[in-house]
């Protein structure tokens, strides 16, 4: 990881594109909202996006208050498609796999030159 990413990141100032938005992915984003990150979401579901700009909730163990501040802040938008310029990105689905077919979350990217490049960090978790 670049020393410039690592900066970012560490200083809460990298721009994160959280792309999915589902059971995984709209509370992922809205994590990294509410530490400060200016968050972009991305999904092809046009309801969810606008319940979100509606700042409505589709996921029980999400309440609304908690989209609707993260969106006030200006912290945490929505697009159907394409890229806002971004330092990290996330892929908001459940992956299986190790020994105990656990889920956890895809690798986080960076992204450099309109590529992702894997940097090895990665958020573990049910």
């Amino acid at each position: 990881m670049s020393k410039t990413l690592e900066h970012k990141i560490s200083s809460g100032k990298a721009k994160i594109a959280v792309v999915g938005l589902g059971y995984v992915g709209l509370p992922l984003a809205i994590a990294f909202a509410k530490k400060g990150f200016r968050v972009f979401g991305l999904d092809k579901d046009a309801d969810r996006l606008h319940r979100i700009k509606n700042k409505e909730s589709y996921i029980l163990d999400i309440a609304a208050r908690e989209i609707s501040l993260v969106v006030d802040r200006g912290n945490f938008s929505v697009e159907a498609s394409g890229a806002q310029p971004s330092d990290v990105a996330a892929e908001g689905r459940r992956q299986f796999g190790g020994p105990a077919r656990a889920p956890g979350l895809a690798p986080i990217t960076a992204l450099r030159d309109d590529h992702f490049v894997e940097t090895g960090l990665a958020l573990d978790g049910p």
